[in-house]
């Protein structure tokens, strides 16, 4: 298989570290990852063709996965070594390497928290290039914001955007905003994230096309495709001091 799908499945889910175990589920060469971030206010999955036997296996020490990786060239084939039904390697060829990555006990991997039904979201914009590029522009600009706010303003025109605020709440602190068009169903009040988190969900998925939803009780949901790699994430609202 193509080594940057692989790379491009891992970083979806790892961003960037903050996430750093995982269980890849493969039946019939696809891969079912579902993901939690280790402070516990990001969880997601994603979907991707692999090329490898169906399993149930334990990523531990991802950044390390990654740096194997890293050294292989374009094409790597991956093949898994086991005893009776525990895999414990992965291998990892290319025509240059062979490598070895030891896999983790599924039973040390916490399983990621489930997202109770939901109701109607109340707005939704697109997420692509150039909202990436923009966000990344607006946090990178700040000196690590820790927080950035979705509210409802309007425009010259007097119509209804959406407003994204990225900084502290405080009203001395350093902000950026800019506004995008969407889908307004219901006005809300301002809702907090994580900004570090959806900086990397985006920086991670440059070229992904997909949409976010927004939920006045305090979760947003973010549904991305790249390639071949359909990622789903949700952001519970930040938790203000």
């Amino acid at each position: 298989m193509e080594k940057k799908l692989l790379v491009q499945i891992i970083e979806s889910f790892y961003l960037n570290g903050l996430s750093s175990q995982v269980k890849f589920k493969v039946k019939n060469n696809q891969v079912y990852i579902k993901f939690a971030t280790d402070n516990k206010d990001c969880i997601g999955e994603v979907k991707a063709p692999i090329t490898l036997e169906d399993c149930e296996i334990g990523i531990f020490n991802i950044s390390q996965l990654l740096k194997l990786l890293n050294i292989t060239n374009e094409y790597i084939e991956l093949k898994l070594e086991k005893q009776g039904n525990h895999f414990l390697k992965l291998h990892i060829s290319d025509n240059q390497f062979d490598l070895s990555y030891n896999l983790s006990d599924l039973g040390l991997i916490q399983e990621p928290g489930v997202v109770p039904n939901l109701p109607p979201h109340d707005l939704e914009f697109d997420i692509n290039f150039d909202f990436t590029q923009k966000y990344i522009k607006a946090h990178n600009a700040l000196d690590k914001p820790p927080r950035f706010e979705i509210s409802i303003t309007t425009d010259f025109q007097k119509e209804k955007v959406i407003n994204f605020m990225i900084g502290e709440k405080s009203t001395y602190s350093n902000k950026v905003n800019f506004t995008e068009s969407g889908t307004i169903i219901k006005d809300i009040k301002p809702i907090a994230f994580n900004a570090v988190n959806f900086r990397e969900i985006v920086s991670v998925s440059k070229n992904a096309i997909g949409k976010a939803y927004l939920y006045q009780d305090g979760l947003l949901r973010i549904k991305l495709k790249e390639n071949e790699v359909e990622t789903e994430y949700f952001l519970v609202a930040f938790y203000e001091q």
